[in-house]
C-alpha cells in the first residue's frame, strides 16, 4: 500500500466518518444500533470502483472511521474494535457478491443487475448483523432479536438508498455527464432539479396532509428527462430534504404517531421504495437510449455500405416480395430500385432455377441460425443472362421469423472459369475428347439411366500403333491419335460419347443402341478409318482398329460391362486386327 494510495482514499474515510457520525447521533434512539446506516454505501460504492487487490487503503480509512464514530458518538471506545469487523464486512461481502454477477463497474446498468445488487445488499447486512447486533446487545442496550431486527433493517435500506447514488458519484459518471452535456441539457436538469426539490420541500414541511408522493411525480420526470444523472441528483435531494425534515420533525412521516425509531425506519422505507421506482426506471431508459445510440450508428455504417457495395442487398417478406432493395441493383440487373418493390423476388429468376431459389428461401425460414447459399441465373438489362450468388439468412424481430435478408453478387466470371476449368479436367488434351474421368462418369449414369434402360459400350485399340511411334516418330503418332478422333465424331450418333481412355486406346457409350444399330455405327468407323490416308512429312499413313462391344442393361454393372467389351476386343485382335468383335 504506496502513500499516494493511502491519500486518494483520505476524502473516503472522512466521508465515511461524517456519514457514520450523523446518522448515529441523529437516529440511535433506544441505546442499541442506529436505525440509519449510509455510511456503508458510500463504502460499498468505493469498493465497485476498485479491484479487490486495491480495496486495503479504502478498508483502512473507513475501519479508522468507524472506531472514530462508535467511540464518539456510539457505543464507546469499548465497542470500537468489536463494530469495527462487522461494519467493514458488510460492504466487502456485498461487493463480492455483485462482482459474481456482473463486471462491479457495471452494477446498476441492467435491471437484472440491478436486482442482483438488492440481494446483495439484504444478504449483507443480515450476515453483518449476525455480529453487529451482539456487539450493540454487549455494549449497549436491547435484546439480540431486536438490534438484528434494526441493525438489517438500517443497513439494508442504507445499502439500498444510497448506493446507487454513491456509486455514480465515486466512478465519476457524474461530473463526466455534466461535462458532456450541453448547456441547455444543464439548464434542463437545474429545472427538474429545482422542481423536485420544491415539491419535496412543499410535502415534508408540513404534516398535516400525507402528500409523500408529490415527489415521486418531478422525481419520475427527472428520470425519462435526464436518464441516470438527472435520478441520481433526485433521489439525493430526496434523501436529504426528506431526511433532515423528518429528522428535524417536519413532514408527514413525523406525524405517524410511534417511536422515533420506528418513524426513521419508516422514512428509509420510503427512501427505498422510491429509489426502486426511479432507478430501474432511468436504468431501462438509460439502456434503451444506448440501443437507439447503437442503432443509429448500425443504421448509419448500412447505409454507406449500402451506397458503396457492389452487391445487391434485399430484404424480402416471408413470401417473397421484395421490402427493400439496395442502389446496386440497378448497375448489376439494370433493374431500378422502385420498379422491384413489391415484387416477388422469384420473378428476376430465370425458370429453369426458380424451384431451387424458392427452395433456399424456404429452408431459410426453417432454419433462421443458418445462411444459405444458392446459385442462379437472371436476365439483366441488355437481356442476357447471368450467374448471381445469393446468401440468404433469415430476419427476426421479437422473436419472430419476418422475412429474409439477401446478400447477392455476380458471379458470371467465376462460373466462366469454373466451367472451362471443369472441360479441361475431363477432355483430353491431345484429341479434344472426353478423358477416362469423365468417360467412368457418363458410362455409370448410361447403365443408370431410366431414360434409356439399355445400350452398348465399344472399345477399340489402334492396331500396331507402337510400330508407328518407332517408324515415323511420336509427333505423327499424335496425329494419328487426333486423326481418329475426327473420324469417330463424325461417324457416331448425337448423344453417343467418344472418349480417349489410354494412349492408343478409345471407346464409345451409345446409349439406347441396339446391337444392330451398335454395329452399323462400330463398322462406319472402322471403315472409315481404315480409308483414311494421312501425309505427315510426306509420308503416307494408313492405319487400322479393332474394336470390341459388349451390350447393357439398367443397372448393369460398369465394371463388369468394359471387362466383357475388353475380352470381345483383344478376341478381334486375335482374329486377324482391323476387325469387330461382340461380347458373349
Amino acid at each position: 500500500m504506496t502513500a499516494r494510495c493511502l491519500l486518494a482514499s483520505a476524502p473516503l474515510g472522512l466521508t465515511y466518518c461524517a456519514l457514520a457520525s450523523s446518522t448515529i447521533m441523529w437516529s440511535r434512539y433506544e441505546g442499541g444500533v442506529a436505525f440509519v446506516w449510509f455510511a456503508s454505501a458510500a463504502l460499498l460504492a468505493r469498493l465497485l470502483t476498485l479491484r479487490p487487490r486495491h480495496w486495503s487503503s479504502a478498508l483502512l480509512w473507513c475501519g479508522v472511521s468507524s472506531a472514530v464514530a462508535t467511540s464518539l458518538f456510539g457505543l464507546g471506545p469499548q465497542a470500537a474494535l468489536p463494530m469495527l469487523l462487522p461494519n467493514l464486512a458488510e460492504p466487502v461481502i456485498a461487493a463480492l457478491l455483485i462482482g459474481r454477477v456482473a463486471a462491479p463497474s457495471t452494477a446498476f446498468t441492467t435491471n437484472r443487475r440491478l436486482g442482483a445488487f438488492l440481494v446483495a445488499a439484504v444478504v449483507a447486512s443480515c450476515v453483518s448483523g449476525l455480529l453487529g447486533a451482539a456487539v450493540a446487545a454487549a455494549f449497549g442496550s436491547g435484546s439480540y432479536p431486536v438490534n438484528f431486527l434494526h441493525w438489517t433493517t438500517g443497513h439494508a435500506l442504507g445499502l439500498i438508498t444510497f448506493t446507487p447514488v454513491a456509486h455514480y458519484i465515486a466512478r465519476g459518471a457524474f461530473v463526466r455527464s455534466l461535462r458532456r452535456a450541453s448547456t441547455v441539457r444543464v439548464l434542463e436538469l437545474a429545472g427538474l432539479t429545482l422542481l423536485v426539490g420544491l415539491m419535496t420541500a412543499g410535502s415534508f414541511v408540513q404534516n398535516t396532509t400525507p402528500t409523500l408522493f408529490l415527489p415521486i411525480l418531478p422525481m419520475t420526470l427527472a428520470a425519462f428527462r435526464g436518464g441516470r444523472l438527472a435520478a441520481a441528483i433526485s433521489v439525493l435531494m430526496l434523501t436529504l430534504i426528506a431526511g433532515g425534515l423528518t429528522l428535524e420533525g417536519f413532514g408527514p412521516i413525523a406525524a405517524i404517531d410511534a417511536a422515533p425509531g420506528e418513524r426513521v425506519n419508516f422514512l428509509q422505507f420510503y427512501l427505498a421504495a422510491t429509489v426502486l421506482t426511479i432507478l430501474p426506471a432511468a436504468t431501462e431508459l438509460g439502456r434503451r437510449r444506448e440501443l437507439f445510440r447503437a442503432l443509429r450508428e448500425s443504421e448509419a455504417r448500412y447505409r454507406l455500405l449500402m451506397e458503396s457495395s457492389t452487391d445487391i442487398i434485399l430484404n424480402l417478406g416471408m413470401n417473397g416480395d421484395i421490402r427493400f432493395a439496395s442502389p446496386s441493383i440497378a448497375q448489376i440487373s439494370g433493374c431500378d430500385v422502385g420498379s422491384v418493390l413489391g415484387r416477388n423476388a422469384v420473378e428476376l429468376v430465370e425458370l429453369r432455377d426458380r424451384q431451387a431459389v424458392k427452395r433456399t428461401h424456404i429452408q431459410a425460414l426453417a432454419n433462421p441460425a443458418r445462411t444459405f447459399i444458392v446459385e442462379y441465373r437472371a436476365a439483366v438489362r441488355d437481356g442476357s443472362a447471368r450467374w448471381f450468388e445469393s446468401h440468404t439468412r433469415a430476419v427476426i424481430e421479437c422473436e419472430q421469423v419476418v422475412g429474409v435478408v439477401c446478400a447477392i453478387r455476380d458471379v458470371t466470371h467465376r462460373k466462366a472459369v469454373e466451367e472451362k476449368l471443369a472441360h479441361a479436367a475431363a477432355t483430353d488434351p491431345l484429341t479434344g475428347l472426353v478423358n477416362r474421368r469423365a468417360f467412368d462418369a457418363a458410362l455409370r449414369a448410361a447403365t443408370s439411366s431410366e431414360e434409356e434402360g439399355s445400350g452398348c459400350v465399344a472399345l477399340f485399340d489402334l492396331d500396331h500403333f507402337k510400330q508407328i511411334n518407332d517408324r515415323f516418330g511420336h509427333a505423327a503418332g499424335d496425329e494419328v491419335l487426333k486423326s481418329f478422333a475426327l473420324q469417330a465424331r463424325q461417324c457416331v450418333r448425337e448423344g453417343d460419347t467418344v472418349a480417349r481412355t489410354g494412349g492408343e486406346e478409345f471407346a464409345i457409350i451409345l446409349p439406347g443402341a441396339s446391337r444392330l444399330q451398335a454395329q452399323a455405327v462400330c463398322e462406319r468407323l472402322l471403315e472409315a478409318i481404315s480409308n483414311a490416308v494421312l501425309v505427315i512429312d510426306g509420308k503416307f499413313i494408313r492405319v487400322t482398329v479393332s474394336g470390341g462391344v459388349a451390350c447393357y442393361q439398367r443397372n448393369s454393372s460398369p465394371a463388369t460391362l468394359l471387362a466383357e467389351a475388353d475380352r470381345a476386343l483383344y478376341s478381334a485382335k486375335a482374329s486377324g486386327r482391323d476387325r469387330l468383335a461382340f461380347a458373349a
